[in-house]
């Protein structure tokens, strides 16, 4: 989506990260466009705990350089979910 030149406004992703609602919003939003469908529940609420937590302590400007893009956000988290988890940001704000 991002090389497809596709942004999500910033302030409604937090608000949906931070409400757990991340991966269903994403694939309304987006519909067409991509398949979450392989998604379980369980998968989702553990996604959307995962990245809120880093989103809840970070601040994604200066630890990543996102300012104004609802997806390089997501991307951002992900990628940090991957490197090393929302362990790495505890405590960091």
């Amino acid at each position: 989506m991002l090389d497809a030149g596709e942004s999500l406004d910033i302030d409604e992703t937090r608000e949906n990260i931070r409400d757990g609602q991340l991966i269903d919003w994403f694939a309304r939003r987006f519909s067409g466009k991509t398949d979450l469908s392989l998604y379980e529940t369980e998968d989702k609420s553990e996604t959307a705990r995962v990245l809120a937590s880093i989103n809840d302590v970070a601040n994604s400007r200066r630890k990543f350089g996102v300012e104004r893009d609802g997806l390089a956000l997501i991307v951002a988290l992900c990628l940090q979910a991957i490197q090393g988890g929302e362990e790495t940001y505890a405590g960091d704000g």
